[in-house]
C-alpha cells in the first residue's frame, strides 16, 4: 500500500480526470471542477482508478476526498453562522423547513457571491 499525500493524490485525480474526460488537465483546480459536474455514477467510477493508480483502497480515497483534500476548494462558513441563524429564525416559523432552506440558500448565494461552500449546502437532502 503507497503512503497517500496530499501531493500523491493531487497527481492522482488530475491524471484520473484528464483520462476519463480526454481532457488535459494542468491544475487541481480546473480538474476539480470537472469532478464537481460529474454524476454520482462517474465519480465513484474515478474512486476506482484513483484506487488501481495509488494501490490504496477506493474507500479511502473516497473518504481522503472528502474529509481532507477537497477542503482546500471552499471557504469557511463560520463567518455566516450568525447571518444564517438569522435567516433560520425569521423564516422557520412562516414557511417550514424546505421552504427555509430556500431561503437560507438564495440569501447566501447573493450575499456571498464570491465565495465557494461545501456544495452540499446548496442542495435539497
Amino acid at each position: 500500500m503507497s503512503l497517500l499525500t496530499s501531493q500523491t493524490f493531487a497527481e492522482a485525480f488530475v491524471k484520473v480526470i484528464s483520462k476519463k474526460t480526454d481532457i488535459l488537465f494542468f491544475n487541481t483546480n480546473e480538474a476539480h471542477k470537472e469532478y464537481l459536474s460529474r454524476q454520482n455514477g462517474a465519480k465513484f467510477d474515478i474512486w476506482k482508478n484513483m484506487s488501481q493508480t495509488l494501490n490504496i483502497s477506493a474507500k479511502k480515497i473516497h473518504d481522503y476526498y472528502h474529509n481532507t483534500w477537497s477542503k482546500q476548494f471552499y471557504d469557511n462558513i463560520s463567518e455566516y453562522r450568525d447571518q444564517i441563524k438569522k435567516l433560520v429564525k425569521s423564516s422557520y416559523s412562516q414557511f417550514g423547513i424546505q421552504e427555509t432552506v430556500k431561503n437560507v440558500q438564495n440569501n447566501l448565494k447573493i450575499s456571498s457571491q464570491n465565495q465557494i461552500f461545501i456544495s452540499k449546502l446548496f442542495t435539497n437532502t
